[in-house]
């Protein structure tokens, strides 16, 4: 069995030593992979065949084209860059097998907005955040923001002063 991992962090460094553990797997393609982890797992793993290829995790229609031509048996997507470019949906369209959501699904973990909207309507706990469209909202809201940070943060200083020495103070006696 032919494999693609896209993506070239740990995530995929872990993905490909645990795909490499299972028996029907012949050779792993990394994409673009690191040849740091492409030598180490070939060291590992001597009975199967590491290759790093050279392609951005974002270039889906290279990929694709790498999978027919290749004939990969299973796609496994890693980064969440690859899976905003609707990686899945490509292959998909393609019926080639590939693992990961698509690129609407992948949606809650590329953008932080669509998430916070998501638990906000599901009535999840969330900080509270806002979204802007216009530059000055947002410096103004970020100034506001850092000085209620200050405030908290010398508050909370200030408690420690007091409490701290109470509690030196007590462990004398």
């Amino acid at each position: 069995m032919k494999v693609l991992i896209v993506g070239s962090g740990g995530r995929e460094h872990a993905l490909a030593g645990q795909i490499a553990e299972s028996a029907l797997v012949s050779q792993i393609f990394l994409a673009p992979g690191s040849k740091a982890t492409e030598m180490a797992l070939s060291h590992k793993y001597k009975k199967i065949k590491f290759q790093c290829i050279d392609s951005s995790p974002t270039d889906v229609e290279r990929l694709v084209e790498f999978a027919c031509k290749e004939k990969i048996d299973l796609t496994v997507v890693g980064p969440e860059i690859s899976l905003n470019a609707g990686i899945v949906d490509s292959f998909q369209q393609k019926k080639l097998l590939v693992f990961g959501p698509s690129q609407k699904a992948a949606q809650i973990e590329c953008s932080k907005k669509f998430a916070k909207q998501i638990m906000i309507s599901a009535g999840l706990p969330t900080a509270e955040y806002k979204s802007f469209t216009d530059l000055s909202a947002a410096l103004e809201r970020t100034r506001v923001s850092l000085e209620q940070m200050d405030q908290t943060r010398e508050k909370f200083l200030l408690e420690q002063l007091l409490v701290i020495p109470s509690l030196c103070f007590s462990s004398f006696y």
